[in-house]
């Protein structure tokens, strides 16, 4: 199924289109992460960097 910004479903394949919402969640990419913001208050206007320092490498499994 596929979904617009604001939640309304756009897209079912193999089914006849109903109407189906979702709730839509204010979300960014930053640094290669995808930050979602469930919460009520406003998203924060900015998040500290995560790129590591010049000369160091994150890694994680």
């Amino acid at each position: 199924w596929e979904f617009s910004t604001d939640g309304k479903c756009q897209k079912m394949p193999s089914a006849r289109l109903l109407d189906i919402r979702i709730r839509s969640l204010p979300c960014f990419e930053q640094d290669g992460f995808v930050w979602i913001w469930p919460g009520d208050a406003p998203p924060a206007a900015t998040l500290p960097s995560l790129k590591p320092p010049p000369g160091f490498v994150i890694h994680a499994e």
